[in-house]
């Protein structure tokens, strides 16, 4: 497996490959360095790691380098930084009827997107990618789709890297450019640091099936952070590649009428769900519920 990557890598332009020097070495991953926190362990998965691979039919592919990331900006990732919280509880339950869905149909490439800016679907992304690898149990890709304005990285202080663009535009294989983020234990393909006049150009649905197909045959879900449907057409083609979608929309702030007109640009059908975000949790008997597990922690 590592001599075919490194083959796939030798085939890349060399005008690509001199924007890092070190993708003619194994493939890296990063690795984010956090603080410990006081908070209870969940237990290891008690299955040996080729065995879980073998069950779900995903290929091993080889490791490199960690990476380490500022601690401070873990922030975003309650589902690691408060794992007792109620937001955290959510998206496990968002993860359980995922995996029942995952279950009747098709379902490993899932797009999250929302009508408008501000919605929270990068959060949304970072969390569901965190819950859905469950502390490594499984493994999960997640692509930063938006070309225009990601900010996965810049979320997490990571280093800008190549990408997806790189994927799209030069070929550049996405193994390549796949990087490990700890402690979360999923794994990040980056938008990419090339210029283009209009990055909308490169997301053709062939394309990106072809992407998606190829990374379902290394990971067991593929978590996609999309642009809002309702600003540009990225959504949309993104879409089309997909299995499924997921629609994030903002408490007292998403109008009924723009998520209505954003489902209709994505078709019904293809939305798995939809998350409510900024669901203010301070009533009487959220608290209440929240207190007592909360003590059971301790």
């Amino acid at each position: 497996m590592v001599s075919r990557i490194r083959q796939r890598i030798q085939n890349v332009d060399v005008g690509t490959l001199q924007k890092r020097a070190e993708l003619d070495r194994d493939l890296r991953i990063e690795q984010a360095d956090a603080k410990p926190i006081s908070l209870p362990k969940i237990p290891q998965v008690v299955a040996d790691r080729r065995e879980l691979d073998d069950i779900a039919g995903i290929n091993e592919f080889p490791y490199g380098a960690f990476e380490q990331v500022e601690a401070g900006r873990l922030d975003p990732v309650v589902f690691h930084t408060s794992p007792n919280s109620y937001a955290a509880d959510k998206y496990r339950l968002l993860r359980m009827r995922l995996r029942g869905l995952s279950n009747t149909r098709k379902l490993r490439s899932i797009l999250v997107t929302s009508p408008l800016p501000g919605d929270g679907k990068t959060t949304v992304s970072l969390n569901l990618a965190t819950a859905l690898a469950n502390q490594r149990k499984h493994k999960v890709l997640l692509i930063e789709a938006d070309l225009h304005r990601g900010c996965i990285a810049e979320q997490l202080r990571l280093r800008p890297d190549i990408g997806l663009k790189e994927c799209l535009h030069d070929g550049l294989d996405p193994l390549a450019a796949i990087r490990r983020i700890e402690p979360f234990g999923w794994h990040l393909l980056q938008a990419g640091m090339l210029s283009v006049p209009q990055p909308t150009e490169l997301l053709r649905p062939q394309d990106l099936s072809d992407l998606f197909r190829k990374m379902s045959e290394h990971f067991e879900w593929i978590v996609v952070d999309s642009p809002p449907v309702l600003a540009l057409t990225d959504g949309i083609v993104l879409s089309q590649a997909a299995d499924g979608s997921l629609f994030v929309a903002r408490a007292e702030q998403t109008s009924r009428e723009a998520l209505e007109d954003a489902l209709a640009l994505i078709g019904r059908k293809h939305v798995l769900g939809l998350v409510l975000n900024g669901v203010s949790t301070t009533g009487r008997s959220y608290a209440s519920y929240q207190n007592y597990y909360r003590r059971d922690a301790l």
